[in-house]
């Protein structure tokens, strides 16, 4: 028989849409589950709203504020699922999601399964049609690129894998997710439905990660990642690197953020070199914006 699924829901200051992804949880038709709500030191009424629940598959735990990539920690450490999933406190599952990938993890014998997904409101597909195939796959190079999107919200991994694999990194916030994905398909090859399973919420409370400051993390992730990489292989992560900080960069300096752009268009230029010419249409696009700024604010004067 299949055996019980630790959901674990990480929430920092969620009340605005947290019932929502609950609901979408106890909606499931796979009744094995236990949900794990781990409260990351939120400020607002998250745990009220947490604790409004009477299912008593549902466990409230608070801890201090450490990070997403911690509150899930906590929550593997608490769980006693045989397998792990993990969802966004922004996120919404279709109802049968857990059990389509229990049923696929138990006949294939894969160690993980993710799935396909429609970004909420612009209803965009997580992965382009035709990318995967439902199926088992090795997906290494492929989440090195960036190319496989094993978002948290559309996994469901063996809880072995994961103590086989290691935690989450807590010291590289907003990627920690793409190291572990890394690390995962390095060591196991992972499973895909072609089916769109859940909605990932797109807000603003969910953009900080393109305007804050994360050369530094990625390059913990390079370095960390680099001795099981050959040469070509360093090539892909190095190319992917670059691109995501030069688009970090582009969106620094649309939100008015020039100190920040410029230093994610450095590293954007440690990990590929083309990048160093780049620097001119960046200005222009962070004048572009602060015109618009301007222009803005004299039309309000008027």
């Amino acid at each position: 028989m299949p055996g019980r699924v630790s959901v674990i829901i990480p929430a920092y200051n969620s009340e605005k849409f947290i019932a929502e992804a609950i609901r979408s949880v106890l909606r499931q038709t796979y009744a094995d589950l236990e949900i794990l709500i781990i409260d990351d030191g939120s400020t607002d009424a998250t745990g009220d709203v947490a604790r409004g629940f009477s299912d008593p598959r549902i466990k409230y735990i608070r801890r201090e504020n450490g990070g997403t990539a911690a509150a899930r920690n906590t929550g593997i450490k608490n769980s006693t699922g045989v397998y792990i999933a993990f969802l966004d406190h922004d996120d919404i599952w279709m109802p049968d999601k857990i059990e389509r990938q229990v049923g696929f993890l138990e006949e294939t014998g894969a160690k993980a399964v993710f799935c396909n997904g429609i970004e909420i409101p612009s209803e965009r597909p997580m992965l382009a049609d035709g990318i995967l195939e439902t199926g088992v796959h090795d997906l290494y190079e492929s989440t090195l690129s960036g190319k496989s999107n094993l978002t948290p919200s559309s996994l469901l991994i063996n809880k072995e894998a994961i103590e086989k694999t290691r935690l989450l990194e807590e010291n590289i916030p907003g990627i920690d997710d793409w190291d572990f994905s890394i690390s995962l398909a390095r060591n196991y090859t992972v499973g895909f439905i072609n089916e769109y399973l859940y909605n990932r919420r797109e807000h603003g409370g969910n953009l900080t990660g393109f305007i804050g400051r994360r050369g530094s993390y990625f390059k913990l992730v390079y370095e960390k990642q680099k001795p099981f990489l050959d040469a070509r292989q360093k090539k892909i992560i190095k190319r992917s690197i670059s691109n995501e900080l030069f688009n970090w960069a582009r969106k620094n300096m649309s939100m008015q953020r020039l100190d920040a752009g410029l230093e994610s268009w450095a590293y954007s230029v440690r990990f590929g070199k083309s990048r160093l010419f780049k620097l001119p249409s960046l200005l222009v696009r962070y004048l572009r914006f602060k015109l618009r700024k301007v222009k803005g604010g004299w039309q309000n004067r008027i």
